[in-house]
């Protein structure tokens, strides 16, 4: 009887045990999806991470960059705003001239220059294969928003006719630049009109008047000022006692 008793008091044990082992696998159990809980969130952040990273890199590339809100590099056509432009020839490379550009705004500025202004080169243009350049400049109000009168602006229009018809010459420093030429204006407020120098009277009632474009700086039409004014009269069937009158302007 005693056995029996003590067999009995055993088998609670057992069972105790056998449901502790269930218990103490049940939290091995929890412990093990607590850490794969955790390695998938790790999992998750680490993609999340490198996906950022890769977005990154690929607008960095060069099709992408230049599509950002930031400002872009400048336009060139900006150069070629201002509302004052002329140009001329030196014998010199752009290489040299890059070097003095400062001393060369100071020299055109000197010879030309008008109050409430200031000169800036806007461009250096090789010439073919040569060292000779052709110097693009600009006149520009100073202070930027200074406004320049309309006599300065006259002034400056008899100044350039001068160097187009080349009664006159740019007086650079000449150990620096040497000699300017082909003096040309390429912009200017209300155009400037060129008279070439006429074998007759300028008429003061034309009988007839008309205009037409040419491709072609104005000091190359000079030159050929004669042989057109031939083709002209042909073209137009004039008498031998009508004239024809040429006027040469530049917008």
């Amino acid at each position: 009887m005693g056995k029996e008793d003590g067999g009995g008091q055993q088998q609670p044990s057992a069972a105790a045990a056998e449901g502790g082992g269930r218990s103490g696998g049940g939290a091995g159990v929890g412990r093990c999806s607590g850490c794969r809980g955790v390695v998938r969130l790790q999992c998750v952040a680490a993609l999340l991470l490198g996906a950022a990273v890769v977005l990154s890199a690929l607008f960095w590339l060069p099709p992408f960059a230049g599509r950002g809100g930031g400002e872009g590099p400048p336009d060139p056509g900006g150069a070629f705003a201002a509302g004052i432009m002329a140009s001329f020839i030196l014998h010199k490379t752009v290489s040299e001239l890059n070097e003095t550009a400062s001393k060369l705004e100071f020299d055109i500025y000197e010879e030309i220059g008008i109050p409430n202004s200031t000169v800036t080169i806007n461009f250096l243009q090789p010439v073919g294969t040569s060292n000779w350049t052709n110097v693009i400049f600009s006149i520009v109000p100073y202070p930027k928003y200074a406004i320049i009168s309309s006599t300065w602006l006259s002034i400056l229009r008899a100044s350039f006719m001068s160097l187009v018809v080349e009664q006159s010459t740019l007086h650079l420093t000449e150990s620096l630049f040497g000699n300017s030429s082909f003096f040309e204006v390429l912009k200017f407020p209300g155009g400037i009109t060129i008279i070439p120098p006429q074998a007759a009277f300028l008429v003061q009632k034309p009988y007839a008047s008309f205009n037409f474009s040419l491709n072609f700086p104005i000091y190359k039409v000079q030159d050929k000022t004669n042989e057109l004014k031939d083709q002209m009269k042909t073209g137009l069937r004039l008498n031998p006692y009508e004239v024809g009158i040429t006027l040469v302007e530049k917008h």
